[in-house]
């Protein structure tokens, strides 16, 4: 009764998440974990500016981070958050038979976004940051991650530091941004680095592992005219991996 349309981006620093098109008919509150761990160290939330410890459960709207086990959490989008720092009892059998029905009493981390019961629409914009201390969350510049577009159709994130561009489409479209024009005739995934240079190159990927081929058309700045690739995508046991293209 659920579904959803979601992306990961993967840069040298962070992992941007996307998620769209949240739709469910069940009378359940419907919602996307950012991790559920055990609490090893403190956590902590960032709120208007105010950083304080993580507790009991919380439910915040627009937090500016979370933070914890040098891990830091971002929200790109209004979010409807909840927290917790705290002990949660259960048993392993719960999960796997084979397991002790011992009752076990640890502290555990959790942080979720809420998406409401019966969304229509639904969606999530956050990003992970790891290798980070609690003094790093307040200089880190987020502003260098920008998401492009998270809709139904594409999915989209833009580094600005590393000139790269990220993209999802699920159908055929085209997505722009300061100079910069991407066109995919069928739904793949795209890598574009260097966007800002002469040295542009792009990496095309088909996860279904159906496509033989797709079209890309690309303009940037430094292009004299757009530029319409016809990309051979690998087959057989290499179906589904990425190809390269220099567009220079």
């Amino acid at each position: 009764d659920v579904q959803a349309k979601k992306a990961w981006f993967f840069f040298d620093d962070e992992v941007v998440c996307l998620g769209t098109g949240i739709n469910s008919n069940s009378a359940e509150n419907i919602t996307t974990t950012l991790n559920q761990s055990w609490l090893m160290s403190g956590a902590r939330i960032s709120l208007n500016g105010k950083i304080e410890n993580v507790g009991k459960e919380q439910n915040v709207d627009n937090p500016d981070w979370v933070w914890q086990e040098n891990t830091g959490y971002f929200f790109l989008q209004p979010s409807n958050v909840n927290v917790s720092a705290g002990t949660q009892s259960g048993n392993w059998a719960l999960i796997n038979a084979s397991r002790s029905k011992q009752q076990t009493t640890s502290y555990v981390f959790k942080l979720w976004v809420n998406h409401g019961v019966k969304p229509t629409d639904g969606s999530y914009a956050y990003m992970v940051v790891p290798g980070i201390n609690e003094e790093g969350m307040n200089l880190y510049n987020k502003q260098n991650i920008k998401v492009l577009e998270n809709s139904n159709s594409i999915q989209a994130v833009k580094n600005e530091k590393l000139q790269m561009m990220q993209i999802v489409f699920h159908k055929a479209g085209t997505i722009s941004d300061n100079g910069v024009s991407i066109s995919a005739e069928k739904p793949c995934v795209l890598l574009l680095k260097n966007i800002d240079s002469k040295n542009v190159s792009m990496y095309v990927a088909d996860p279904s592992q159906i496509l033989k081929e797709v079209t890309i058309t690309v303009k940037t700045k430094l292009m004299n005219g757009e530029k319409k690739v016809n990309c051979n995508l690998p087959t057989g046991n290499f179906a589904g991996s990425s190809a390269t293209f220099p567009l220079n």
